[in-house]
């Protein structure tokens, strides 16, 4: 009896220790930093942009690469998204909005489409606020004078 405890004891111990190791895929350094080459643009038919640093195609005429103030964790961060257009340049031509929420818990947490605002550098900055773990994503919309363009979507798994 005693071994048989021990036994589902180490199996439990070592499940958590597995998924408390898991890699949060939209974290700052949990990625290579990729840098914006003729291969570096990748089409994401869904438009799920879970690799931070990363540049990803949201249409014909724009990218965009998004990155974490810090690796995100329970608390205040900061979404830093960067849009380029089809000849690379970083462009402020679009309105973003972010919705940030819990998918298992929608509309317990969810902020609502908040404007992203600009910094002196041209990029889009959001304030998120992680109050629980689990799975959380950031709705983007892209939109031009008042036209939704198409949608992205941060996915992370906070732990």
């Amino acid at each position: 009896m005693k071994t048989t405890i021990l036994i589902f004891l180490i199996t439990v111990l070592a499940v958590i220790n597995i998924n408390a190791a898991a890699p949060c895929l939209s974290c700052v350094g949990d990625r290579d930093h990729q840098v914006l080459d003729d291969k570096g643009f990748e089409r994401l038919d869904s438009h799920n942009v879970s690799r931070a640093r990363r540049a990803h195609t949201l249409n014909d005429n724009y990218h965009i690469t998004y990155q974490w103030d810090s690796r995100p964790r329970i608390g205040h961060h900061v979404l830093i998204v960067k849009l380029f257009n089809k000849d690379r340049q970083q462009v402020q031509d679009l309105d973003i909005t972010a919705d940030a929420y819990m998918p298992s818990m929608k509309g317990a947490h969810d902020t609502g489409d908040v404007p992203m605002k600009l910094n002196n550098n041209g990029d889009y900055l959001i304030p998120v606020h992680f109050m629980m773990l689990g799975d959380w994503e950031i709705e983007l919309k892209f939109s031009s004078e008042g036209e939704e363009l198409t949608r992205a979507y941060v996915q992370l798994d906070l732990r």
